[in-house]
């Protein structure tokens, strides 16, 4: 069954093209999402190309853009998860 891509997994796609990655990995992560959406698995090795980033004022930026396009995706399955109760 084919994964419908959420608005939110929408943005983190957009997010993902912006970061200060090899365009290999980014490729790779945005493929990833709309393929089979979000997942922790995916927010953990996102998490840590982000704190591979050599500049700490980057760095610090990007974890919390990274970190406020999580939390909405984790909303986003829970308010979709509670209609299905």
């Amino acid at each position: 069954m084919a994964h419908h891509t959420t608005p939110e997994e929408k943005q983190l796609i957009k997010l993902i093209a912006k970061m200060p990655i090899a365009d290999e990995d980014r490729k790779i992560y945005a493929e990833r999402v709309q393929a089979e959406g979000f997942s922790e698995v995916l927010s953990d090795e996102l998490r840590e190309k982000i704190v591979a980033i050599e500049d700490g004022s980057d760095r610090t930026r990007w974890l919390n853009d990274f970190s406020q396009h999580i939390h909405q995706c984790r909303l986003a399955q829970q308010r979709h998860n509670f209609r299905r109760m």
